[in-house]
């Protein structure tokens, strides 16, 4: 049987990761863990939560941490250069993981087919209301959506299904990670960065799974993390990785049209926020 370790980057939100521990302490999996970017004062509070649940033995929960806030992509990077298992589970610290019996799906998916390097799951908005929710279509419109404007429609339905791109809850296989990583320059929201791995295994060969039975519940925490807390900020940081994401991977016309639509899409979704959405277009051209 593959094993699995689960990797949480964690900023200033100490409630949360303790919810998203709890998910977890008795799940079949290799090991936790969690990279920790926070002030001296949370990292202490979360070292007395992992050392506390360390004392029950399963799983192992792994403490690394920085003496200075790095993003999410740079914690994901480091948890997935020291990760001992077969599969890597990306999740978020303001996450809970809705049922521990996945696990062994999920190890049953990768073992039955070799050529699908990740696995995506359903996301369950369950907490307050962020100040920038993500898009949501069904199975059907999702794949078609996300091929002509470039963005990332979350998939809401409950069939297994191969998918163009899909969520950024992610389980990896290590062979999909060789020779790659999260890009460390989107910033901000951290908007686009899966999207980004997804692309780099998917030019690799791999194939991406949509498994909804992979759920976990998104509780938003307005604290702490890498959301930016005003919505004009969040809208400039869409605007400035999208533009980063075309510019890396698509050329000439293509790249026009996914700017284009990209411009469209957040003007339709915010509309007030037109100056915003153009210096992040600008500042995005300018990042790679």
């Amino acid at each position: 049987m593959k094993t699995i370790s689960v990797v949480i980057p964690t900023y200033n939100r100490p409630s949360a990761l303790a919810r998203c521990l709890a998910s977890l302490l008795q799940a079949p999996v290799e090991e936790i863990i969690v990279v920790d970017d926070s002030h001296p004062k949370v990292r202490d509070m979360n070292r007395h939560l992992i050392e506390s649940a360390n004392g029950n033995h399963r799983p192992l929960i792994r403490h690394i941490t920085h003496n200075m806030r790095t993003s999410a992509p740079t914690a994901r990077n480091r948890g997935i250069d020291v990760a001992k298992g077969d599969i890597i589970l990306l999740i978020d610290d303001d996450m809970v993981v809705a049922c521990g019996s996945v696990f062994g799906a999920l190890c049953k998916i990768f073992e039955a087919y070799p050529t699908v390097g990740i696995v995506c799951g359903r996301i369950v908005e369950a907490g307050e209301k962020i100040v920038d929710p993500p898009f949501y279509l069904n199975l059907f419109l999702a794949d078609h959506f996300s091929r002509l404007t470039g963005f990332v429609f979350q998939n809401v339905g409950s069939d297994v299904r191969f998918a163009e791109f899909a969520t950024p809850i992610m389980a990896v296989r290590r062979e999909a990670l060789n020779g790659v990583r999260y890009d460390e320059r989107f910033k901000g929201t951290h908007y686009r960065e899966e999207t980004d791995i997804q692309h780099q295994c998917k030019r690799r060969g791999w194939k991406i799974l949509f498994f909804p039975m992979l759920t976990v519940m998104h509780y938003g925490s307005a604290q702490g993390g890498g959301r930016g807390q005003g919505l004009k900020e969040r809208v400039y940081w869409k605007a400035r990785n999208h533009t980063l994401y075309v510019k890396k991977h698509f050329q000439h016309l293509g790249r026009c049209w996914y700017y284009f639509a990209g411009l469209l899409i957040l003007l339709f979704y915010r509309p007030m926020c037109l100056g915003a959405i153009l210096k992040g277009f600008r500042d995005g051209q300018a990042s790679l």
